[in-house]
């Protein structure tokens, strides 16, 4: 189990949320299902909070993949312009 020197700031980030009308959640490039589903998963929960959401993973022209389409939310997912 990871031990941190200072304790996170939960109450932080949980306010920069609760403050903002949108949010972008990164998932790292190249994605597996895992990285995808669990920003498309918070997006979804950010979203029915009225928040407006934005998902990338840093990739110029990342489309889904195929074998990913039949994940809720590949709505929020935008490619990422330079």
């Amino acid at each position: 189990m990871a031990t941190f020197s200072t304790p996170p700031e939960w109450d932080k980030a949980v306010s920069a949320i609760k403050e903002s009308a949108s949010v972008l959640l990164l998932a790292h490039v190249t994605p597996d299902a895992d990285a995808l589903g669990s920003a498309l998963g918070l997006g979804l929960a950010l979203q029915a909070c009225g928040k407006t959401v934005q998902v990338t993973v840093g990739e110029p022209g990342f489309m889904t993949p195929k074998s990913l389409n039949f994940l809720p939310g590949t709505e929020l997912i935008r490619s990422l312009t330079i």
